[in-house]
């Protein structure tokens, strides 16, 4: 039977570590946390490089500047003792967590790697770092008893896990495989397709993590955690072994063995989850399928690049005549046939795809081309408003670069050619021609080359139909000693929400202005068009337009507590970001008032106009669920589940895995799901009700995605109240 394999992982755990030295911190769908005065440090982990809960002998890595005077890898202090003894003064840095000094792999002005010292206690710990120039940095970490995080091959916390595969043959012999492969034109380790070989064979996956080492004891076989579970393309596996990794501090190691039931599903997810704790980082392989007696023969396509959405012709022979005996997938996604002959098919490339190998299944067998498919870098989306109705004619952009698009009468949308990186789009809900206007939403997306980057959720709008107030002294608003207008106090309502300013502010506009009028509006049905914090969601969610006005002094906001927040319970108060495109925590407290009806933020708490929310962190679950094509049996590859200000695709299994959804014990819910195909057609529906499980994997019925868009009801926009005099008339747009 398969073993740990300790002796064969230390070449590739050291490439682990110091890949993930050198990584940029990204924060993914958590919140970032400013500090106050003073230097700030942030500590994520080093593996998932998401900010959520970290473990005691965890591996982190800490960002700020000025952490060090020098760059140090650190050795082993004592080699003359057994392991591994790291020193706590690398190059004159020191960490210290609630006191106690960590354990340090690496250190460098703007990073410092560290382990958590294992008598951390649970809860929140003050960090401070010291460099040897005697500058200190502070900040904090949450630290569970389990906190899995999984490393990857290009230390950033997603795609192709840092990991390897032992075949064990059906004489019981093993080879040591890789599951991973570099592509070029990506610039990145891709997954390498894994075969499962023959009836008999048995692939299992190594995979190096931190904080999983803590889950539970082993049972009496010594050998298996039955408080681990790994989701493999939605299957829960229990792993033949989950804990440490006894060449390096830090480090664990969890062996799985991959069901044979994938074979051919392609690009699937894999989660580590710990009952009763958080689930890991989302990775993905691959699994190959089988080749068949007569696979069809791939000799060329009809362009030498694709682009999202648009129209590619495959050349080749022993394709199916019928359409659906055909399944094609472009760097592993799922792409739509639009006709088909014996030698040729006409697909519509699908959003999401990057550059890489074209498979095609039929009935005969399964082959590859020989050739990569050169994807064109793009960005893809949907615009809807808050009613899930798409919104056509809307004009997106990336302005810094001249590169616009305008969404169909489906709400989708793709910008082409865009360069690689960190690009501003903005999504112009003003050119959406209806008074009161929609919003104009900034969006920070990651472009990365060579694929299509479909933002992972549609981009929800909401028109702006909420009282409004004019507001602005009409003083200048850097000039600290112009008299400010200390008129009557500002108040603006709409149903529970209110914005109050003790006195009319001084302001000042994107466009210079230094007076103007505001307009508070509640999101309908709490749709935001970016991801909300892990484990925080709430049902009173407002918007404060035009966007990033700036208030000096600020303005109290009062919220309905319609998620029924203990009252007297502390909030924490979130903002939209528009300059990093995320929500993040502000700097001051709310409070759930005492008869629990309201929560109610400091007196000058909005600073900067945008959406906010206020809500307390829950317990979470991870959902798992599975979308089929009508035929009751073929996954939908690239489908979006949504949830509570969570989403994810799915994977070739038809699988997606929400984590960190903040939900109640026994709760019944339900989860959104959407797919736009690569033809531009949105298809939607709701899953049925299941239950929840605190802590643990909610699993929700398979649902079936109809194949044709039903028919619904038309989309008003109208404007807010309007008044007119018997006898007079009134003219406003319906659009």
């Amino acid at each position: 039977m398969l073993d740990r394999g300790a002796g064969l992982v230390i070449l590739a755990v050291t490439i682990i570590l110091i890949g993930s030295q050198i990584r940029a911190v990204e924060a993914g769908s958590s919140p970032i946390y400013f500090q106050g005065a003073g230097q700030a440090v942030s500590s994520i982990s080093a593996a998932s490089f998401e900010s959520t809960e970290v473990a005691p002998e965890s591996i982190v890595a800490a960002f700020g500047t000025s952490l060090a005077t020098q760059t140090v890898v650190a050795t082993d202090v004592d080699p003359a003792t057994p392991g591994i003894q790291l020193p706590t003064d690398l190059g004159g840095t020191t960490v210290e967590i609630n006191g106690r000094r960590a354990g340090l792999f690496f250190i460098s002005p703007n990073q410092v790697n560290y382990v958590v010292p294992l008598a951390t206690e649970e809860g929140t710990a003050s960090v401070v770092v010291k460099a040897g120039n005697g500058t200190v940095s502070n900040g904090t970490i949450e630290v569970q008893r389990i906190a899995p995080a999984v490393f990857t091959a290009n230390s950033n916390g997603g795609g192709v896990p840092a990991a390897f595969l032992v075949r064990v043959k059906s004489d019981g012999s093993q080879i040591y495989e890789d599951l991973m492969q570099f592509n070029a034109a990506l610039g990145q380790f891709v997954p390498k397709p894994i075969s499962l070989g023959p009836v008999g064979e048995r692939v299992f996956i190594v995979l190096f993590l931190t904080g999983i080492r803590r889950a539970d004891d082993p049972n009496q076989d010594g050998n298996r955690n039955e408080n681990v579970r790994v989701l493999v393309g939605g299957s829960e596996i229990v792993p033949i072994f989950a804990g440490s990794q006894p060449d390096f501090i830090g480090l664990d190691q969890v062996n799985v063995e991959i069901p044979r039931s994938l074979i051919g599903r392609g690009v699937v997810d894999l989660v580590v989850v710990a009952t009763d704790f958080s689930a890991s980082n989302l990775v993905t392989i691959e699994i190959a399928g089988t080749q068949g007696i007569s696979p069809p023969l791939i000799s060329s396509f009809g362009s030498q690049t694709a682009l999202a959405g648009e129209e590619l012709v495959i050349n080749g022979a022993g394709f199916s005549p019928v359409i659906t005996e055909n399944l094609v997938k472009i760097g592993g996604v799922d792409a739509e046939v639009m006709e088909a002959t014996g030698n040729q098919l006409k697909v519509s490339v699908p959003f999401g795809a990057g550059t890489g190998t074209v498979q095609i299944r039929t009935l005969g067998g399964e082959s590859e081309s020989q050739q990569l498919l050169p994807v064109r870098t793009s960005i893809s989306g949907l615009v809807e408003n808050t009613l899930r109705q798409p919104m056509t004619g809307v004009t997106v952009r990336i302005p810094d670069l001249g590169i616009t698009a305008t969404t169909n009468i489906e709400g989708a949308f793709v910008l082409p050619d865009v360069p690689p990186g960190v690009q501003l789009v903005e999504v112009m809900g003003s050119s959406f021609q209806t008074n009161p206007p929609f919003p104009n939403v900034a969006l920070k997306i990651a472009a990365q080359t060579s694929r299509d980057n479909q933002i992972s959720r549609p981009i929800a709008l909401q028109q702006a139909t909420g009282s409004g107030a004019g507001v602005g002294s009409g003083g200048s608003f850097n000039d600290e000693s112009s008299i400010l207008q200390q008129g009557p106090a500002v108040s603006i309502q709409t149903g529970n929400f209110k914005l109050e300013f003790q006195y009319n502010p001084k302001v000042l506009f994107p466009s210079g202005a230094t007076n103007g009028n505001i307009f508070l509006t509640p999101l309908l049905n709490a749709r935001t068009p970016i991801n909300l914090p892990y484990r925080y969601f709430s049902s009173s969610i407002v918007q404060i337009t035009p966007f990033n006005v700036q208030f000096d002094p600020g303005g109290r906001l009062v919220f309905p507590n319609l998620d029924n927040f203990p009252a007297g319970q502390a909030a924490a108060l979130f903002r939209y970001d528009s300059s990093i495109g995320r929500f993040v925590l502000e700097p001051v407290s709310a409070r759930v008032s005492d008869d629990g009806l309201r929560i109610e933020t400091e007196p000058t708490s909005m600073r900067v106009s945008n959406f906010y929310f206020a809500a307390v962190a829950r317990k979470s679950t991870t959902i798992v669920g599975r979308v089929l094509k009508n035929d009751g049996v073929t996954p939908v590859t690239r489908a979006l589940a949504r949830f509570r200000g969570q989403e994810a695709f799915t994977d070739g299994n038809g699988t997606f895995i929400l984590r960190y959804v903040p939900v109640r014990p026994n709760e019944s819910i339900s989860i959104e799901i959407s797919y736009l195909w690569p033809s531009g057609r949105v298809d939607k529906i709701d899953s049925s009700e299941f239950t929840a499980v605190v802590g643990g994997i909610s699993r929700m019925p398979d649902v079936i995605l109809p194949y044709r868009v039903t028919n619904r009801p038309p989309s008003l926009n109208v404007p807010g109240n309007r008044s007119v005099m018997i006898g007079n008339s009134l003219s406003f747009d319906i659009t």
